[in-house]
């Protein structure tokens, strides 16, 4: 790492916390905080969408999943190719409609209280865990990559702390902006860069060879990959982008229901691009770095460890800075969910009559004290992949089948939605607590059909009350 590299970094820093008290100056309501006014065209829509979604986990447990699985995981980012068009085309125009600011008030809709204190309950659990992994991944990553050079846990704390400045100090709008420009980094390393770099070092066959040996490759990527592996990359994603509390908020900032539906479609098809493009860096991993376990331990160090002794001085500085991205624009966008549904939407459940000035000046502290809670509780997790995994799966087994009946269900009830939500995540903790087996090896399959029974038998047992 040369001097120039470390620059580079401190820059990059510096630009995101600029932005973020450049934007501000726009956030003059609620509103503007929590859904950017609806101001953002397709463009902004397609940056914040890609860079919240394309976090440390999809980056770095993608590449390292390539020892395990060959092009496998690539299967995840088809799941989640077909989630953001089963998006565009089910949810994005009917959620408009609801004009919310929250997945805790489209869920809860006309309901009241209850279901969307839940909802919020729920919703700031998963911005927790993503952000808690994404702490995790920002923590070794920079240990991959400066070692004994550099105390990692005082390098992730200043980067945290850029997060939550930059989020507590514009809301969405500095979310979005900063995401945008991140996103754009993270497309020319990841797409252009990194593929060149190991294109100079080994060739497309040899790539292809390496992962052909432990799994799938890239011109067949169902050979030697268990099914079960298969449908749970598929399932879960797929689900998982409908139940994410960013998307609706993303989908409430856009200017039009036109471009918003563009933008998820341009995504969908993004998605499938960065997949093959990290199996392909997963693939140039594993034909250079072949002992990556013995050297440090994890698979999940081959990107950054690529990185450091493969690219030059200056790019180098560069894709350290794009794999900071990912986790930087994860972290802002948890930072703003979480704390939202915390003091916006559980806040107004339990203090129904608290103005909504009172909740957007008590916003900026909530991002630092959930902020700041999230990064001490991160210290103690052990693997990226498997807060991943459980993140995905409660938010898909939770959010998924209220918020559809919500939405295209006219018959659904306040304890449809309320029971929904509490059978498919309550199923989901107590696998990953109680560790017992659950069908098809995800804890997301029972979670899902569990909430579709409970939604549409509570709602037909409970009807809503007609005047």
């Amino acid at each position: 790492m040369t001097l120039i590299d470390v620059i580079i970094i401190g820059l990059y820093l510096t630009i995101m916390f600029g932005v973020g008290f450049c934007a501000r100056k726009n956030v003059k309501s609620v509103s503007d905080f929590l859904i950017g006014g609806e101001g953002f065209g397709t463009f902004y829509l397609v940056g914040t969408i890609m860079a919240t979604l394309l976090g440390a986990g999809m980056l770095l447990s993608v590449v390292g999943a390539a020892f395990q699985y060959g092009s496998g995981m690539v299967w995840n980012y088809i799941g989640f190719s077909l989630g953001l068009a089963l998006f565009a085309v089910l949810f994005a125009i009917p959620l408009r409609k609801k004009q919310k600011n929250t997945m805790a008030e489209i869920i809860a809709d006309r309901f009241g209280r209850l279901p969307r204190f839940i909802a919020a309950v729920f919703a700031a659990l998963y911005a927790f865990c993503i952000l808690a992994m994404g702490i995790l991944g920002m923590s070794r990553m920079l240990m991959y990559i400066f070692g004994d050079a550099m105390n990692s846990n005082v390098a992730t704390v200043i980067s945290m702390l850029v997060s939550i400045a930059l989020t507590a100090m514009g809301g969405l709008y500095s979310v979005v902006w900063t995401d945008t420009m991140q996103f754009m980094l993270m497309f020319v390393v990841v797409l252009i860069v990194s593929p060149l770099v190991i294109l100079r070092n080994v060739s497309f066959s040899e790539v292809n060879e390496a992962l052909m040996n432990v799994g799938g490759s890239i011109t067949n990527p169902v050979k030697n990959v268990p099914v079960p592996y298969i449908l749970m990359g598929l399932t879960t994603m797929c689900i998982s982008v409908p139940g994410d509390p960013t998307v609706p908020q993303r989908t409430l900032a856009g200017r039009n229901d036109k471009m918003v539906k563009k933008a998820f479609l341009i995504c969908s098809v993004l998605a499938l691009v960065f997949g093959f493009a990290l199996i392909f860096v997963g693939g140039g991993a594993v034909a250079l770095l072949p002992d990556i376990v013995q050297t440090h331990g994890t698979t999940e160090a081959a990107y950054p460890v690529l990185i450091v002794k493969y690219f030059p001085p200056i790019i180098k500085g560069i894709s350290i800075s794009a794999l900071m991205a990912a986790v930087v624009s994860t972290a802002t966008s948890m930072l703003l969910v979480g704390a939202t549904h915390v003091i916006y939407d559980a806040g107004q459940s339990l203090f129904p009559k608290v103005r909504k000035e009172t909740l957007q000046k008590m916003m900026p502290l909530g991002i630092v004290i959930f902020g700041s809670i999230t990064t001490w509780c991160s210290m103690s997790v052990e693997s990226i992949a498997s807060i991943l995994y459980l993140a995905f799966s409660l938010s898909g087994a939770t959010f998924f089948v209220p918020m559809f009946c919500v939405l295209h269900w006219k018959r659904v009830s306040k304890w449809g939605v309320t029971l929904g939500m509490l059978s498919g995540a309550l199923y989901v903790l107590a696998v990953q607590f109680l560790k017992f087996n659950t069908l098809g090896g995800d804890s997301v399959y029972v979670g899902l059909a569990l909430s579709l029974a409970s939604t549409v038998g509570a709602s037909l047992l409970f009807p809503e009350k007609t005047e």
